[in-house]
């Protein structure tokens, strides 16, 4: 008498190993996808502190770098920042724009400003990427701004934002808890 035994998985073990690993992905993919966030966003922090260092070291002298940022009008824009939990209100104003995710320059909001944006285009390096770009609303982050507050003309602050001019998040200093 002969058997005959087939090596292999029935459809019922094959079904229980598929369910198995439903249940781990559905549960793996949200860690996964919020360790992608918050690294994207940690690349976004350190972009945003060179960026600031590179605008301080150019207005570190007080010559006429640091008199075409301080002189410079700017767009003005009232903010509201959240960190740590407290609320401030205050006037920003826009001195330099760079769209991330293309080479082109800093741009300026006034020709007053045009020696600090040209120092800080020689500068700067174009790979100034946003990482961290879709926002809960659909919008995506664009831009870069370098700011200053309009009654601390010395504070530099870096923002993000739309392709439009607008600034949305504070990244530094103090990166608005909005935007963690």
């Amino acid at each position: 008498m002969r058997h005959s035994f087939k090596k292999g998985f029935t459809l019922i073990e094959l079904i229980v190993v598929i369910a198995i690993i439903g249940v781990l992905a559905s549960i793996l993919v949200p860690s996964v996808m919020g360790y992608v966030k918050k690294a994207n966003r940690s690349t976004d922090l350190s972009t945003a502190k060179t960026i600031r260092q590179d605008s301080s070291i150019i207005i570190a002298d007080g010559g006429p770098l640091g008199e075409s940022f301080a002189n410079t009008a700017g767009m003005s824009r009232t903010v509201t920042v959240i960190h740590a939990g407290k609320t401030e209100t205050y006037t920003l104003q826009m001195v330099a724009r760079k769209d991330a995710n293309d080479n082109k320059p800093w741009v300026g909001y006034d020709s007053a400003a045009d020696d600090f944006i040209s120092a800080l285009n020689n500068m700067e390096q174009n790979n100034v990427a946003l990482k961290f770009r879709r926002l809960s609303n659909g919008g995506e982050l664009e831009s870069w701004f370098v700011c200053k507050r309009a009654d601390e003309a010395g504070e530099i602050e870096v923002w993000v934002g739309d392709s439009g001019n607008n600034p949305l998040f504070r990244v530094f200093p103090e990166t608005e808890d909005r935007y963690k």
